[in-house]
């Protein structure tokens, strides 16, 4: 019945929320029911249960239960809505509500410590460091109840340095001091360690082997720590902490009979550093050298001959960064690399590896890059076959500054270096010198899909070196006396490369590098064009940069189908080249590509028979920016260029003021020509002014371009 007390009463402690039904207004089912939720705030651990309730229903309000303090906090009751309420306190429930626990100082002095270190910190209060106080764990914070020092306190830490969970030595830190105020919390930050200052260095090993190790010193047995077996048995791993300095007194022995020595790698254990090796069964390998804290070094092994340059790249992991220094000049026979290695000078004098025996001094293989620093040679024999590196399909050559490759004649291709399909050469420095090759690549010879790129910087000389010694010969003119790259089409230099100039094999013609300068007698245009005629071998480039405005006779370029690249440029004041006759200026022939660059002019005649410009079947013309084909009139098609079955490229430059009697006032393409307008130049066309613009006989004929299909 109405107004009777339905409900009943639970109390659980004051840990449970105490919820007292209302009564039946006569609603029924229908009674509204809300959501007490209870919130550790500031706090820790499990809050009270959440719980729901009918709409009017009383709750006793719960104690601090599972939840834990802050540090230095007590639990002094709850928040609802900005009101607060104590614990065991009354509230009738009309809406979803929220209790956030409420903490205060406890009233008692605090000294918090951080440790942001990776090892255990012990905290002490005297400067002996005889009575811990506290031990911080790695990257953890310690709270302890301190007495109150309004004039300073001042605490002295200790680290416990381990590696892989053995303590191998401590390392005090600096003394701290602090005003510790009462009845708060004073936070101190452990300094970090700057610096390790200890006599102690570690070893690593990974015993992959079949057989048992043990480490001794002078013939004694060393436990990896206190209370261990001395014997590390097949498929383990221990860490030993030893004394810093020379290592010639340790061995790992194999079924504690067989020593295995490795002082020849490693010399001195320097202190704090951890040298980590794996056993195989057959070699002991050096896996990578860190400090405590996780961080590898690069390894650096000075070397004075053959055999220890040998042991190095048999006893480093190959994923390791190495290099080699070259104490002194040694000889070595052919070295095969599977493993990356950078190869210097120990000092600024230069160190000579002189090849013995028939092969390549190193052959760089698939994944490897040998890298050759300052100050170090690399010697050829004059009489081989083989060149003196050879790079593999999938390795890299790296030459820098102050490294060379000299003196290796070879019955094959490639006197000084190798590229094979596949493979990399980088020369940012050095030298090629003095290298000699029986048919391709005197100094460089790179397979077709191999890959050479000289940055500025490093020198390789050509057959035109004023220093015999110096230069680097093919077996002729035609197969690249410097370098050689048997690409199609194929590319070659055959004078001296030097510092400032840049190589690319992935680039034709002048924009590769591949354009050999043209003899310092040659003064006129004339000159220059008679001398690429008799000396052209195929596959050269040349540049001429001309001095001076010129007249000549019309000229054909055209050598028996060879590949031959001209390039023709003003240089930094705009020069003209001016037709003497009747004809065109240029015919360009099967093979041959003529690129006019910056500051040159082509000018035509006012009455003439010919266009400027004839490009033939298999021929190439490239306008770049700054060049111009300008004031020519023809009785036939195309004023200024024809294009007769060959290719024009228009990347920038000039075409005006030409006319034509019949199509094409600018431009004439013949059925089979190709014309390629990039973004940049400009063709006129009748809409421009009167000394720019290009006219054909009618507006069908194409006063601008005009393209013939059939």
């Amino acid at each position: 019945m109405k107004g009777e007390f339905i409900g009943k009463l639970v109390m659980v402690g004051l840990a449970a929320a105490v919820l007292l039904a209302a009564c039946d207004s006569g609603g029924g089912d229908s009674a509204v029911t809300y959501t007490v939720t209870f919130s550790a705030g500031d706090g820790s651990g499990e809050p009270p249960t959440t719980q729901t309730a009918v709409a009017g229903t009383v709750i006793t309000l719960p104690g601090m239960g599972s939840m834990s303090a802050p540090f230095g906090k007590i639990f002094a009751g709850w928040k609802a809505d900005d009101d607060p309420y104590q614990e065991g306190g009354s509230y009738t429930v009309n809406t979803d509500v929220t209790f956030t626990a409420q903490w205060i100082e406890d009233g008692k002095t605090y000294v918090s410590f951080t440790n942001l270190e990776q090892f255990p910190v012990s905290i002490y209060k005297d400067a002996a460091r005889l009575t811990e106080i506290a031990l911080v764990p790695a990257s953890g914070t310690m709270n302890i109840e301190s007495e109150p020092a309004p004039n300073g306190a001042t605490f002295y830490s200790r680290f416990h340095v381990s590696v892989d969970g053995l303590e191998v030595f401590t390392q005090d830190a600096p003394a701290i001091t602090v005003r510790v105020d009462a009845h708060r919390i004073t936070t101190i930050t452990i300094p970090r360690i700057t610096a390790i200052t200890t006599t102690i260095a570690c070893i690593k090993i990974d015993n992959q082997s079949i057989f048992s190790l043990t480490l001794t010193q002078g013939g004694v047995e060393l436990r990896p720590q206190e209370g261990a077996s001395t014997i590390l048995m097949p498929q383990e791993n221990a860490v030993y902490a030893v004394q810093a300095g020379n290592t010639s007194g340790y061995a790992f022995m194999q079924n504690t009979s067989n020593p295995i020595v490795f002082s020849q790698i490693i010399s001195e254990f320097q202190g704090g550093k951890v040298y980590m090796f794996r056993y195989n069964g057959a070699a002991l390998v050096l896996t990578g050298v860190e400090d405590v804290f996780g961080t590898p070094f690069d390894l650096v092994f000075t070397v004075s001959t053959a055999a220890e340059m040998a042991a190095v790249l048999a006893s480093v992991s190959a994923d390791l960064n190495c290099a080699i220094q070259i104490a002194q000049s040694f000889s070595s026979g052919p070295v095969s690399l599977s493993r990356s290695i950078t190869i210097q000078s120990s000092n600024s004098g230069e160190k000579i590896i002189t090849l013995t025996g028939g092969g390549s001094l190193f052959t760089v293989g698939d994944g490897v890059t040998l890298t050759l620093g300052a100050n170090v040679t690399l010697q050829g024999l004059t009489s081989n076959t083989a060149p003196l590196v050879t790079v593999n399909s999938g390795g890299t050559l790296a030459m820098n500054a102050g490294s060379k490759i000299s003196g290796n004649t070879t019955s094959s291709a490639g006197g000084g270096v190798h590229v094979a399909g596949g493979g990399t050469f980088t020369m940012s420095g050095g030298e090629i010198s003095g290298n000699s090759a029986s048919s391709s690549g005197g100094g460089v010879y790179v397979a077709s899909g191999g890959a050479f790129t000289k940055q500025t910087g490093g020198t390789i000389y050509g057959s035109d070196d004023a220093n015999t010694s110096l230069r680097n010969t093919a077996s002729s003119d035609s197969y690249g006396h410097a370098v050689y790259v048997a690409a199609s089409p194929a590319k070659k230099r055959n004078t001296t490369v030097g510092s400032g100039v840049t190589l690319d094999s992935a680039v034709s013609g002048a924009a590769g590098g591949w354009a050999d300068p043209l003899p310092s007698n040659l003064l006129t245009l004339n000159e220059s064009l008679t001398w690429i005629s008799d000396n052209a071998t195929g596959g050269d480039a040349y540049a001429i940069t001309l001095n001076a405005n010129e007249t000549i006779t019309p000229e054909t370029l055209s050598y028996s189908g060879k590949t031959v690249n001209i390039t023709i440029t003003g240089g930094s004041t705009e020069r003209t080249i001016s037709l003497s006759s009747t004809g065109s200026l240029f015919t360009i022939g099967s093979g041959v590509t003529l690129t006019l660059g910056a500051n040159i002019t082509l000018q035509g005649r006012s009455s003439n028979t010919a266009s400027l410009v004839v490009v033939s079947s298999g021929g190439r013309l490239v306008m770049n920016a700054g060049s111009k084909i300008s004031g020519n009139s023809t009785s036939s098609h195309g004023g200024g260029v024809y294009v007769s079955g060959g290719t024009f490229t228009m990347s920038g430059g000039e075409i005006s003021g030409n006319t034509a009697s019949s199509y094409g006032g600018g431009v004439y393409v013949s059925y089979g020509g190709t014309f390629t307008k990039q973004t940049g130049g400009t063709v006129y066309g009748s809409d421009a002014s009167a000394t720019l613009k290009n006219t054909a006989s009618g507006t069908s004929y194409g006063h601008a371009v005009y393209v013939r299909h059939c």
